[in-house]
């Protein structure tokens, strides 16, 4: 079943999350200057497993790299309406758009 990743309106924080049984800490930050989020991806005990990611819409952010210790299922950025091209500051804290992981069993 696909989890919705929880987000705050704060232009840096940490959501702790279990995804496909593991426990894993997203850090969020909001780039003023590219004016776009982006995803860092921490063991539970802080230890970065990924970072840098862009979070863009309709476009897979992480299974390329489960290899390297990341959730192995897949996650998307995903505009309900289907207007938006790109994502705005408010656009995620608001939910007009969202964060949406599909466990591995479901790919």
């Amino acid at each position: 079943m696909a989890v919705k990743i929880p987000f705050k309106d704060y232009p840096s924080f940490v959501e702790r999350v279990v995804l496909d049984g593991t426990p894993y800490r997203l850090r969020f930050r909001w780039n003023t200057t590219g004016q776009f989020w982006t995803l860092q991806i921490l063991t539970a005990a802080g230890v970065v497993i990924l970072a840098g990611i862009k979070i863009v819409l309709d476009y897979e952010l992480i299974h390329d790299y489960a290899w390297m210790g990341g959730p192995p299922g897949e996650l998307y950025a995903v505009d309900p309406t289907g207007e938006l091209t790109t994502i705005g500051r408010n656009d995620l804290p608001n939910g007009t758009v969202y964060l949406k992981y599909i466990p591995v069993a479901e790919i």
